[in-house]
């Protein structure tokens, strides 16, 4: 499957100002920030490892997974693109091809209660070994390589090493922040010791506490059918800085490895346009294919994923909305998504695309899709049927039936 996107920007002036991608960094990503939902079981997996070389193989286990209830989890079906690869609480599967590959988890009790949970997968891209991966789910960044300088001990005192050695590591983000917690380090088995220039898709850990990760992969899916499809990927050279005295990191930067320009189309690390998209002469440059559409309309929609619990928090709290988006948190905006305004009467946010210059394609470019909340039932639904909505017609494959 092509992926067909385009990369947002991420900028640092003092912090991280929210695109698409770096909201996934700096703010809290999903529901099971606020607690999980009683009586119901939670599905957890642990994937080793979650990036590497083609060909690959992965042990999942999914034993963490529990049941609050009265009840237990009676079945573990595991689930690719291709639909349900595996059952168990363990399973172990094998990659030949590079590409990153969603699976996800789906637990079920007793009671029939259901849950998932989402990991991806990244095999062999751009030649290396294997990126390092971000995960929506549970706010894990992954680093199957990272060099560290060795400090040996002479004369009672540490002395630095021009030797390194090859670790793998994980790190947690905290919630609502732009810091990561030090969740895991392994010595890779055997044991590697480097001595020559550092591989450039090494992550790399200096003496000053600065973690430098030049391939950072952030997949953006969605659930079709109950199946993990991806339909973009963004990459992007990161650094972070130990803070002292601590087993925290705080973010730097994040550059994006890749970006298009003007109407081109993104298919993986490469750009283009015309028939190389899968669409043809002005389709391609107005209204692109399925894919292109898909790719554009989910960045909305997944700013509004990473601000809609923080909303209904706040209502929670204060029976009641603030006036501005921003008297509670950074308003986001992306690659496609001008930004977001919010109406404290009503109960809705809504998101407007950017203009056409900005390479939103021109049947929605300008347009809104108005996401509105509804206390009494505890659940959001989505609208376009208003002056300036998105066209109905390009929501086939939004996540939310939107009216």
């Amino acid at each position: 499957m092509k992926l067909y996107f385009k990369k947002p920007i991420l900028t640092t002036t003092g912090s991280l100002k929210p695109t698409a991608m770096a909201v996934s960094i700096a703010m809290v990503l999903s529901g099971t920030a606020y607690g999980d939902e009683a009586g119901k079981p939670t599905a957890l997996f642990s994937a080793s490892p979650m990036a590497g070389k083609a060909p690959l193989e992965v042990k999942l286990d999914a034993s963490a997974s529990y049941d609050d209830s009265a009840g237990k989890i009676v079945k573990y079906n595991w689930i690719d693109g291709s639909g349900t690869i595996g059952n168990g609480v363990t399973t172990t599967l094998n990659f030949t091809e590079n590409g990153l590959y969603p699976i996800l988890l789906m637990v079920t009790d007793n009671d029939g209660n259901t849950d998932t949970a989402l990991r991806t997968i990244s095999v062999g891209l751009d030649d290396c070994k294997g990126h390092a991966t971000y995960s929506w789910e549970d706010g894990i960044l992954y680093m199957p390589f990272v060099e560290m300088s060795m400090i040996p001990m002479i004369g009672g005192i540490h002395r630095p090493s021009q030797q390194r050695v090859l670790v793998e590591g994980s790190l947690e983000l905290i919630q609502a922040s732009n810091l990561f917690e030090i969740e895991d380090v392994r010595i890779l088995s055997p044991t590697t010791l480097i001595t020559s220039d550092s591989d450039p898709c090494h992550a790399i850990y200096s003496l000053n506490g600065q973690l430098h990760i030049p391939y950072l992969d952030i997949p953006l899916l969605t659930i079709l059918n109950g199946i993990p499809v991806p339909f973009a990927v963004d990459t992007f050279d990161t650094t972070l800085q130990l803070i002292p005295f601590s087993d925290v990191f705080r973010i730097e930067s994040a550059i994006p490895r890749y970006s298009c320009d003007g109407d081109d189309c993104c298919v993986g690390d490469s750009c283009c346009v015309g028939d190389d998209c899968g669409c043809t002469g002005d389709d391609c440059q107005e209204c692109g294919d399925d894919l292109a559409r898909q790719a554009q309309l989910m960045e909305p929609y997944t700013l509004y994923e990473s601000i809609n619990d923080m909303l209904v928090a706040e209502y929670a709290i204060s029976d009641g909305w603030p006036d501005q988006l921003s008297d509670v948190i950074t308003p986001p905006t992306g690659a496609y998504t001008e930004g977001f305004t919010l109406n404290a009467a009503e109960l809705y946010v809504e998101a407007t695309m950017k203009s056409e210059a900005d390479g939103v394609l021109s049947c929605f470019a300008g347009k809104s899709i108005r996401f509105i909340y509804h206390p009494d039932l505890s659940n959001w639904t989505c609208s376009v049927n208003f002056p300036n909505g998105v066209p109905s017609e390009y929501m086939t494959f939004f996540p939310m039936s939107c009216d």
